[in-house]
């Protein structure tokens, strides 16, 4: 099963949703060092696989008076959204053609391992890409060479909420080569003014079977307007960008 719809429209992935990443420090690593930074009074947020709507609790830990708007392609997890944040909006699409016109957001987040179990992630970088004005923050799972894994038969996740590994749905374990993200957050239109980004070694979840033992967890914030106070690319590992002098911008 790999239609996003059908993986993350359970009852279990809700309940977990709502008990997990409704603090601040239940961000990754990476997050936590990028996303406060991101934050300012008023700003238009878009929240891409929003799930139950926790992130929004995380965003007005640092910023309580964003303007604030959650996506998921879970009709259970915008329901329990609905529910827990009632006045904020949540909407139900898919996130290769969201309902929005152009430049809608000031910032548009697409975290948590959305794209990871998504094999058109790349459809989703572009909508994301379109819908922002300015700042676009996401992440990958990356490893510095190597094959491409966007085959759910070769690299995959259980989503194993409750314990119910055998029964527990199939999900698509996205890897991609360093080049290949280069590559897709090249092809943006337009180019990218700004790149800050934040990548560690991690080993692989357990829920998750694949060739690799750890990946790159990259996450990057892109601006379409150059912010001068903003540092550049970073990487707390021995690992580039493709094009980007080794030495430069290490943490």
């Amino acid at each position: 099963m790999t239609d996003p719809q059908q993986l993350w429209n359970q009852a279990e992935a809700v309940e977990f949703f709502s008990r997990h990443r409704n603090k601040s420090e239940d961000l990754y690593q990476s997050e936590l060092r990028l996303l406060p930074d991101l934050l300012s009074p008023g700003l238009r947020v878009l929240d891409v696989g929003c799930a139950a709507g926790g992130l929004l609790a995380v965003l007005r830990e640092y910023q309580p008076s964003i303007e604030y708007v959650g996506l998921d392609c879970s009709t259970l997890m915008v329901d329990q959204a609905r529910r827990r944040f009632p006045d904020f909006r949540f909407e139900v699409a898919d996130a290769r053609a969201l309902p929005f016109t152009d430049e809608t957001f000031d910032l548009v987040i697409c975290t948590g391992g959305t794209l990871v179990t998504n094999l058109t992630w790349r459809e989703v970088l572009r909508e994301c890409w379109r819908v922002t004005c300015d700042r676009f923050l996401f992440d990958l799972r990356v490893v510095a060479e190597g094959e491409n894994l966007e085959d759910v038969s070769r690299s995959s996740v259980r989503l194993a909420f409750e314990g119910e590994w055998d029964e527990a749905p199939l999900a698509p374990y996205v890897i991609v080569n360093a080049r290949t993200a280069y590559e897709a957050v090249a092809a943006l239109r337009p180019s990218p003014a700004h790149l800050r980004g934040l990548g560690y070694h991690h080993a692989i979840s357990s829920m998750a079977t694949t060739p690799h033992q750890e990946v790159c967890m990259v996450q990057l914030c892109l601006g379409k307007r150059r912010h001068a106070s903003l540092p550049e690319l970073q990487w707390d590992v021995p690992f580039h960008w493709p094009g980007q002098d080794p030495e430069a911008g290490r943490s």
